[in-house]
């Protein structure tokens, strides 16, 4: 697939017309920035770009945005890589590509989520390292998630010099498994409460990182004693919204890509009459915040091989699962009569849209269900969702790392 895909990075640009909406091919390994230029007039007039996946266990995907990434770094002065992952967790990885004496093995474990602990993502902390090496234009790893805060015991080690019995509970309390902490109220009071005193203290720091500990040590805890699924994924998505709005507020020049699953990145926004619930997306919240400065486009495929999480035995293992899109009305049914393996297309393309679907595959998948939830391929699309897509041909599985490989 690799060769196919390489084939066509010198061929003529591909372009077709349809209401006067442009479609064109684009490649994730060309060094000609013809594609890429004709974009010049989103990327001039944006502060963030978000770039997302219809499944998190997909290579291409993350050598296109990098390929995307480099191009408004070096062509546009953008600077920022907000990721969705936990602040703390992000900070080694911010460290190693600011040329901090950091393996880089140490700072991709820290961030410790799967789909970010893989090949392909080594090559954008090696990329940006490189550039910062060089350059005066300064890049930044900024996580913006608030989900799990696994790396915040590495933060916490650090103040133990300066004390206490305080710091030592705490720390003894993140023993206790993250996801099930709030299940224990007597714990989860008592972390509450070490965390409350501890925060007095490190509010008169000037420290930079001991304002991003305070900050996501709060919502995490917010997170945390929130009961309800819906309104929790509401918060998850609203606080990579603020996180990132906060940053571009604290650094006014600086601009960045938003790399997330195509849920987060969406301004996706959807009603359940049934429950007068309002479901409300990453996308959706950063428009509110930052309005037109906004651009987000999807990734999706025609046919893909991909890594996720399925239950065997009872446990969450790692697995490679095929899949590929059966009907005309799938965005990526387009690229069944295309000539070219990847195409930039925007939303405008489609007259029907908000009668489309697309794959929408997140960390698990499979038969299996979890806690009685089902997994599904697919999910509607909504006019103005994205704002353009990256449809692919075909896509293989990215390239795990360590204690991710997959299940056989």
């Amino acid at each position: 697939m690799y060769k196919s895909i390489l084939a066509f990075s010198f061929s003529i640009l591909t372009v077709i017309c349809f209401n006067q909406i442009e479609i064109y091919s684009i490649d994730p390994f060309s060094e000609n920035n013809s594609d890429l230029n004709k974009l010049d007039s989103v990327f001039t007039s944006k502060r963030v770009i978000g770039l997302g996946e219809s499944t998190h266990g997909t290579s291409e995907f993350t050598t296109m945005r990098l390929r995307i990434f480099k191009y408004l770094v070096e062509h546009h002065n953008y600077n920022t890589f907000f990721l969705e992952a936990d602040g703390i967790a992000c900070m080694d990885a911010n460290r190693y590509v600011n040329g901090d004496n950091i393996h880089i093995d140490s700072a991709m474990t820290h961030i410790y989520l799967w789909p970010w602990n893989t090949e392909e993502f080594r090559r954008i902390l090696i990329w940006m390292r490189k550039f910062n090496e060089t350059n005066s234009n300064k890049l930044k790893f900024v996580g913006v998630d608030s989900q799990m805060l696994f790396d915040v015991k590495n933060e916490i080690r650090e103040h133990l010099i300066h004390d206490s019995s305080q710091f030592k509970e705490l720390y003894e309390l993140f023993d206790t498994t993250q996801f099930t902490i709030d299940k224990d109220s007597i714990k989860f009071a008592k972390l509450k409460q070490i965390w409350s005193e501890i925060k007095t203290s490190l509010l008169r720091s000037q420290d930079d990182r001991d304002q991003l500990l305070i900050r996501d040590m709060d919502q995490w805890i917010y997170f945390k004693s929130l009961k309800d699924f819906r309104t929790k994924s509401n918060f998850r998505d609203s606080v990579m919204a603020q996180n990132i709005k906060i940053h571009l507020d604290e650094n006014s020049t600086e601009k960045g890509i938003y790399f997330a699953h195509n849920a987060h990145v969406s301004r996706r926004h959807q009603y359940y009459k049934s429950s007068n619930y309002h479901r409300k997306y990453g996308g959706y919240y950063l428009s509110e915040l930052i309005h037109s400065d906004y651009y987000c486009i999807g990734l999706d495929f025609f046919k893909g091989t991909f890594n996720a999480l399925d239950l065997i035995d009872g446990k969450p293992k790692m697995k490679e699962f095929t899949e590929q899109v059966v009907s005309k009305k799938e965005v990526a049914y387009i690229m069944k009569n295309m000539s070219a393996d990847i195409y930039f297309i925007p939303e405008g393309y489609f007259n029907a849209i908000n009668k489309m679907k697309m794959n929408h595959i997140g960390a698990g998948y499979g038969t299996s269900s979890i806690k009685g939830y089902k997994y599904y391929r697919t999910q509607s699309v909504q006019k103005n969702q994205f704002d353009a897509f990256i449809i692919f041909r075909e896509t293989s599985p990215s390239k795990l790392k360590g204690r991710f490989k997959p299940y056989k």
